[in-house]
C-alpha cells in the first residue's frame, strides 16, 4: 500500500517496489518490484523475499535505493502471521531484512536481517484504531555503503508488562535505529562486528564487543552476501504517553 521509488543514475532505469499478494496461496504479501528504461513499458514484477507463498510470513513497507555502480537494495519490514483471520494469534515481532541485485534488479540475492532484536508491536504507535507502523522506514545510499533508518519498538524496561494489543491508553516507546550494509561490490561475506543482543528488553544503545559472520548473508542469482557493518547507532530515542 505504500509505494516506494529510486532511479539508476548512469542508465536512468527506474525502480518501484511495493508490497503484493499475487504470487502467495495465503492472505500475507511479497515484497516485490518492478523496473522500466522509458518509463512506459515496466518488467513483470519481481518477488524479493525467498521461501514459501503459505507460510503466512507477511513482507511489507518495502523502500529501494540504487548504488552510483547500479547495484540495487530492497528493504522490508517482516512479520509472522497465522492462518487464522484472528490477528491476536500472529507474532508480535517485526524484523528489518534488506535484499541486492547486482543485475539491475532482475535477481536479488538472499535477504540479510539488519535489526539486532525484533520490534515489540505491542510498544508501537497507536494510530487510528491500531497499531500504526506507518512508512517509519527509509532506505539511503552514499558512496559504497547503505544505511536503513527505522524505528523500532520495545518495552521501556525489564519491568513493563506488554498489553495484550496496542491501544491509546498504554506506553508507547519507540527508537529510530540505522544499519549500515558495507561495501555494494562486496563478492563475500565478511566478518563484521556489532553491538551485543540484550535478549530480555530492548536492544543496547552502545557498541560492544562480540564478533560474528553477517547471518542470513548468502548469495543468490543475482546477489552476493550483503557484509553488515553496524546495526546498533541510535539516532533518536522518544518515549510517549497517550
Amino acid at each position: 500500500t505504500l509505494l516506494a521509488a529510486d532511479c539508476d543514475p548512469r542508465t536512468g532505469r527506474r525502480f518501484v517496489v511495493w508490497e503484493d499478494g499475487r504470487y502467495r496461496t495465503d492472505a500475507a504479501n511479497d515484497a516485490v518490484l518492478s523496473y522500466s528504461d522509458d518509463g512506459i513499458t515496466w518488467s513483470a514484477p519481481v518477488r524479493l523475499n525467498k521461501g514459501g507463498t503459505a507460510n503466512n510470513l507477511d513482507h511489507y513497507d518495502p523502500s529501494v535505493a540504487v548504488h552510483k555502480d547500479g547495484t540495487v537494495d530492497v528493504m522490508w519490514r517482516q512479520r509472522q502471521e497465522s492462518a487464522s483471520t484472528d490477528v491476536n494469534t500472529y507474532s508480535n515481532n517485526v524484523d528489518t531484512y534488506v535484499a541486492r541485485s547486482h543485475d539491475h534488479g532482475a535477481t536479488f540475492g538472499t535477504a540479510l536481517k539488519v535489526n539486532l532484536a525484533p520490534s515489540d508491536i505491542r510498544y508501537g504507535a497507536f494510530s487510528r484504531g491500531g497499531l500504526f507502523q506507518g512508512d517509519y522506514d527509509q532506505i539511503a545510499t552514499a558512496g559504497d555503503l547503505t544505511y536503513v533508518v527505522r524505528t523500532e519498538s520495545y518495552a521501556p524496561n525489564a519491568k513493563a508488562v506488554a498489553p495484550e494489543v496496542p491501544s491509546a491508553t498504554t506506553l508507547h516507546h519507540q527508537v529510530t535505529w540505522v544499519a549500515v550494509i558495507g561495501t555494494a561490490g562486496a563478492t563475500a561475506p565478511t566478518k563484521v562486528t556489532r553491538p551485543t543482543v540484550t535478549p530480555v528488553t530492548k536492544p543496547p544503545v552502545s557498541s560492544g564487543s562480540g564478533s560474528l559472520a553477517a547471518t542470513g548473508a548468502s548469495t543468490g542469482a543475482g546477489g552476493v552476501a550483503l557484509p553488515l557493518v553496524g546495526a546498533g547507532a541510535v539516532l533518536r530515542r522518544r518515549r510517549r504517553t497517550a
